[in-house]
């Protein structure tokens, strides 16, 4: 049996146990979804949202697969159950960086939508809204890589997004933070490639 029909044997077993084992279905559709091409990924992330509807993982998922097949009104409707669901968690959790950092991700995703369909001031919003929760979690723990990775990615999606002297400046703080975790060898090989972006885009 190979990987994806053993996956979806997990799925369907799970799914025949009962209500209580959906969580287990969902993780196998996940897992099948990465190793799936991207038509067939969406479909198992539709499952997956199917299984466990309250997950905001399965609908971020749903939502990149779709934006990567091109799908953008589809992702745009997977990130908003995905905004909702990560927003009623910051209220009931609001001090849980795991949280905040779910909505981080999901503003960043509304912004992308609203960038891909030309709308920037949106997206401008969006990606501000992230930044604001990113910065004061990075800034209290310097020593956390990921929410540091965070913090630079954010600038740089503003960067990209603004001009001029104020594109410089976000890029140019993005910059500080990867060049900062590179001299202390705590790059992984996707923010190497981040790395390489801010320089290349601050040499123009």
């Amino acid at each position: 049996m190979g990987s994806a029909d053993y996956l979806r044997a997990i799925a369907q077993k799970a799914r025949s146990e009962g209500i209580h084992k959906n969580a287990q279905a969902a993780e196998a559709m996940r897992q099948l979804a990465s190793i799936s091409t991207t038509a067939e990924a969406v479909k198992a992330l539709k499952s997956a949202c199917d299984y466990e509807p309250d997950n905001t993982l399965n609908w971020s998922l749903l939502g990149d697969m779709r934006l990567q097949a091109g799908d953008v009104a589809r992702a745009e409707t997977a990130y908003q159950s995905a905004m909702r669901l990560a927003k009623a968690d910051v209220k009931i959790h609001p001090n849980n960086l795991h949280a905040l950092r779910t909505l981080s991700i999901e503003y960043n995703d509304i912004g992308d939508i609203q960038e891909a369909q030309g709308d920037l001031s949106g997206a401008l919003a969006s990606y501000c809204a992230s930044l604001a929760i990113r910065q004061p979690i990075a800034q209290k723990d310097t020593g956390n890589v990921q929410a540091q990775t965070d913090l630079a990615l954010s600038y740089g999606k503003l960067g990209a997004i603004t001009q001029g002297n104020e594109s410089k400046g976000f890029l140019r703080q993005g910059l500080a933070i990867l060049e900062q975790l590179a001299r202390e060898n705590r790059l992984d090989a996707d923010q190497k490639n981040n790395l390489k972006f801010f320089r290349s885009a601050l040499a123009h």
